[in-house]
């Protein structure tokens, strides 16, 4: 299989605030009241030495470490390399002017506590950072006025970035940056607990995450690999289709813990055990175990920088209730073969991509097929594919990168992206729009999907091994059998002309934009 592959880092060094903090701020306040408290808090054993994090489960850096086979995590403290603190900060803003506590733990500190025990980072190294929502939600208590908002946003951006460019300054060369979550979908902005509208930190999160992209441009145009997380895209996903995610719709906007951080009797469980993983929000502001495993699923899939292939949003699949949208498929639906017969739906993979933002647009915007490319009907509209999904022809399976001809095949310039997977008992080829075209098969790739599951990354040989294995096609690149397909769609190109392709795009319910 070819494609970009996972790369090889030599170790994570972690910075930010509670999402990515691995009991530092725990192992700190355990002689004055520990923050968070265990239980309800998970509880992490370091060697002889314990510490608790935000979540009912390790966090989504942690589980990212384990899936690229670096071990566990653990906090500065205990000379690990994660340097992040609950509470903490960007740096100084206007919010917290005069905190000799908060300065202590944010950015600015864990930067110089990196420096002091790191004097030669380790060479091709992750640098993750999880940083910002606390000043968000300083802004929103505040109360202050739309124009200090920017302001003290702004300021927030720029220790960020500031932070960023001392980094890479050092010899940083891999940046992941997990963006702003939508801070209006959590129970604490909507039970009124932080101050401010939803809407208002909602806005406040999509301009934070803005105004830093266009600075994470410049540091990665000075040759630094930055790759950023969209996590305001996955917290919006998942509040809108929490089944999708194996999550209880009626408690996607519940936390399981009602309490505080410090306090155990101050509040109740509304689950236990993995009952607790039907929840979005453990407690009023960080996720479950099961969504950062879902952020790192997407980290992971960002720093392979592709996703697996898929179907867009809106693409029609062929069943025994007729044309049905992709994304209106569910589990048990009888899909219909190409060869004939039909087969059960198992399981729907799904997953949001910001272009924009990421390191390879190219790797992840989707191809469009115009109508009647591969001949009449085939597909019957115009028909927007993942680069790497293959369609099937003369007996083999070819990804439809390796048919571009800028006339009938060509890549779109998309913003955003929504895909779409559909897995059968067995791979398989359906038919999306009238074209044959494969089902999904897991060769590693369902970490990619926000619903995915566990954190597995599979290595190149294995997902090359699992096709040869479980494919129910042999999978082309090149040679004669691609190269006959190419010469024909050429041809058929000439067929078809502008103006039926022009036509055809024009009925396309396809979803990228």
């Amino acid at each position: 299989m070819s494609g970009p592959t996972l790369p090889s880092f030599s170790t994570i060094y972690a910075f930010g605030d509670s999402l990515s903090d691995a009991g530092n701020l725990s192992i700190a306040t355990e002689a004055t009241g520990q923050t968070p408290v265990s239980p309800p808090y998970f509880h992490e054993t370091y060697g002889f030495v314990t510490a608790n994090v935000f979540s009912n489960g390790p966090t989504w850096v942690q589980d990212l470490s384990l899936s690229l086979g670096l071990g566990t995590l653990e906090p500065s403290l205990l000379s690990g390399g994660d340097f992040a603190y609950g509470g903490a900060e960007t740096g100084a803003t206007p919010q917290d002017a005069g905190e000799t506590s908060l300065a202590l733990i944010s950015l600015p500190a864990q930067l110089a506590q990196f420096q002091l025990d790191n004097p030669n980072p380790l060479a091709n190294a992750l640098y993750t950072i999880s940083i910002g929502s606390n000043d968000l939600l300083d802004i929103l208590a505040g109360n202050v006025s739309a124009s200090q908002q920017t302001i003290d946003v702004t300021d927030a951006v720029d220790n960020e970035l500031s932070f960023l460019g001392s980094l890479a300054s050092d010899g940083a060369k891999n940046l992941l940056v997990l963006g702003i979550p939508d801070l209006g979908d959590t129970p604490e902005v909507l039970d009124g607990l932080s101050g401010g509208s939803p809407s208002l930190a909602s806005a406040l999160a999509r301009e934070y995450n803005s105004d830093l992209a266009a600075g994470l441009a410049s540091i990665a145009s000075a040759g630094t690999n930055v790759t950023v997380i969209d996590a305001y895209g996955l917290i919006d996903n998942a509040v809108a289709n929490p089944s999708v995610y194996g999550l209880n719709p009626a408690d996607v906007s519940t936390p399981v813990w009602s309490g505080s951080y410090s306090v155990a009797s101050s509040g109740s469980l509304a689950a236990t055990g993995a009952a607790q993983d039907q929840y979005l929000f453990f407690d009023h502001l960080h996720p479950t175990e099961r969504a950062e495993q879902a952020v790192a699923a997407l980290a992971l899939a960002d720093l392979e920088g592709q996703p697996a292939p898929c179907f867009v949003a809106g693409t029609r699949i062929a069943t025994e209730r007729g044309n049905i949208a992709v994304e209106q498929l569910q589990v048990g639906d009888l899909v219909r073969l190409a060869e004939g017969g039909t087969a059960p739906v198992a399981w729907l993979g799904h997953r949001r991509v910001d272009c924009r933002r990421h390191p390879r647009p190219h790797e992840v915007q989707p191809v469009r097929v115009a109508a009647h490319a591969f001949g009449m009907g085939r597909p019957q509209r115009d028909l927007l594919l993942s680069p790497d999904h293959a369609v099937f022809c003369d007996g083999v399976l070819i990804p439809v990168r390796y048919l571009l001809n800028d006339a009938t095949i060509r890549q779109e310039d998309v913003a955003a992206v929504a895909y779409w997977h559909v897995e059968l008992p067995a791979h398989g080829v359906m038919l999306a729009e009238g074209l044959p075209a494969e089902s999904y098969l897991d060769a590693g790739s369902r970490a990619g999907f926000a619903n995915g599951g566990p954190v597995v990354t599979a290595h190149p040989r294995f997902a090359r091994a699992v096709w040869d294995a479980d494919g129910c096609a042999p999978l082309v690149t090149e040679g004669p059998a691609r190269d006959a397909v190419y010469r024909r769609l050429t041809v058929q190109a000439a067929l078809v002309g502008s103006g039926a392709t022009a036509h055809a795009r024009s009925s396309t319910g396809a979803s990228a934009r």
